[in-house]
């Protein structure tokens, strides 16, 4: 990193620490993501609270 920023350069290697969380925040934020976009289309379909139960 220059020391003028604190932005890294587009080719640097991160440090590890900094890649594995960077890593779990993707992950988290993807799985958590899908969940209410199924529940909201039922919801608007009209769907009943036992048919969206399998969507969980």
């Amino acid at each position: 990193m220059n020391q003028n920023d604190q932005l890294p350069e587009v080719d640097e290697k991160l440090p590890l620490r900094q890649n594995l969380l960077l890593g779990l925040q993707h992950t988290v934020i993807a799985v958590l993501a899908a969940i209410p976009v199924p529940l909201l289309i039922a919801t608007n379909v009209g769907l009943s609270p036992e048919q969206t139960r399998f969507f969980y």
